[in-house]
């Protein structure tokens, strides 16, 4: 295998032909814009997270019970999410 060099050819517009089919696929652009909302949801509710269990009187152990469980809830979901859409590129109706 030494004796064998490997050749790679990037293009300069592969960015934007890996952009392009992306785009055109049905669906993609209601995933995108399905996941850019919960990102911002989720960033939000994280953030907050600490005075919104708090206003219940929570201790502070709890509040950290159900950050933890808040975050280990979105991985775990993420991944199912994630390879269910990559094995049927459906990603609008995986979304919904």
């Amino acid at each position: 295998q030494m004796g064998c060099p490997v050749e790679i050819h990037i293009r300069d517009d592969q960015i934007w032909l890996s952009a392009r089919a992306c785009f055109s696929r049905p669906g993609f652009i209601h995933a995108l814009v399905a996941f850019s909302v919960s990102g911002i949801v989720i960033n939000t509710l994280s953030t907050y997270m600490d005075y919104l269990v708090r206003l219940g009187g929570a201790s502070q152990a709890y509040v950290g019970i159900v950050g933890g469980s808040f975050q280990l809830v979105i991985m775990l979901s993420s991944l199912i999410v994630g390879r269910q859409t990559d094995k049927t590129r459906a990603y609008y109706s995986v979304i919904i």
